[in-house]
């Protein structure tokens, strides 16, 4: 059987060499090239890295929406000055990218990743440590690396897109719970893609957060910072290193759970959306035994209130109206990623 041309490109453009210099100073951005880069990339080092230290870091790669640029700016102002290298992606094509160009742009970019982990190894950068990450474009293209690469990153963070529910492939499950982060606006056109992905990574065995930003549209969070953003960040960034989660997961444990305990009587309805937004926190997952008994017995009790039984049943009809927008499938049909 002969490979159609598209099939040997493809594989050719992925072996092919990736030449990646770069030097790393700490606290700064300095601007690199990579082979198949349309442009220049920025790194941003952690401030307490230290060349030859015995520390390993996680690296963020993070990719701009359509027409973006390379930029570490709202990558660092999610992760912070010290927690993870953060490599502002160049698209090896800008700009949207057409059906014909899908194989070769992904196998390029699968590629330039590659690249971009390697010439950081000797940094200190762990190569099961890489956390693809971005928005719109750049969330789609996490998503894709969560879907096709699985080997080439730990966990992905998709903001503002989510998952195709036209794309039927049979994928292999995740061989550990790969962390997924899922950040969508409530009134952007994405909203029910991301909602989507929470069940499609679920089911291959991901660790999905999801989180929903209120009545925004088709951006990135700015106003705010999101809670379940910075944990998960936060979560991954330590995850080797989790006695320094602790001071963090007690502050948040005993004031959330405070705060609620405070109004239930008064409120039950905000009591209980405080501790379902607790429950779904990636600092969840170091609750006790004890403890997550506790908020699970909090959340049932709240649930039997007229005021959380009403709210429930308009999320149930919400949901149904969502569901049946997506069968519609406006342009989703026609779309691969």
């Amino acid at each position: 059987m002969r490979m159609k041309p598209s099939f040997i490109f493809a594989a050719l453009i992925a072996s092919l060499s990736t030449a990646v210099a770069v030097e790393p100073k700490a606290g700064e951005v300095v601007s690199f090239e990579a082979g198949r880069m349309s442009g220049v990339a920025l790194l941003y080092t952690p401030s307490s890295w230290e060349t030859g230290a015995a520390r390993h870091w996680p690296v963020l790669p993070y990719y701009p929406g359509t027409g973006g640029r390379p930029s570490i700016d709202r990558a660092r102002r999610y992760a912070g000055d010290d927690s993870f290298f953060l490599v502002g992606m160049s698209y090896s094509i800008r700009g949207p990218i057409s059906a014909a160009q899908h194989e070769e742009f992904y196998a390029t970019e699968a590629a330039n990743l590659r690249a971009v982990r390697d010439a950081l190894a000797p940094y200190g950068v762990e190569a099961t440590r890489v956390y693809v990450g971005g928005f719109s474009k750049g969330g789609w293209m996490a998503s894709h690396f969560a879907d096709k690469h699985p080997d080439l990153i730990a966990g992905a963070l998709v903001l503002g897109a989510g998952r195709n529910p036209f794309r039927q492939e049979d994928l292999p499950k995740y061989p550990n719970k790969m962390p997924i982060y899922i950040g969508v606006g409530t009134a952007e056109v994405n909203y029910q893609l991301g909602r989507n992905g929470i069940s499609h990574w679920r089911d291959r065995g991901a660790t999905v957060t999801f989180d929903a930003y209120l009545g925004i549209g088709h951006r990135p969070p700015v106003a705010q910072r999101s809670e379940y953003l910075q944990q998960w960040l936060a979560v991954e960034a330590y995850r080797d290193r989790k006695t320094l989660l602790k001071p963090i997961f007690d502050r948040w444990h005993e004031g959330t759970r405070a705060a609620a305990i405070k109004i239930a009587k008064k409120d039950p309805l905000r009591a209980y959306l405080l501790l379902e937004h607790m429950a779904g926190a990636p600092l969840a997952a170091f609750l006790t035994k004890t403890q997550r008994g506790a908020l699970s017995g909090d959340i049932s009790r709240l649930r039997e209130t007229p005021a959380v039984a009403a709210e429930l049943r308009q999320r149930a009809t919400y949901g149904k109206i969502l569901d049946k927008e997506t069968l519609g499938g406006f342009r989703l049909r026609v779309w691969v990623d």
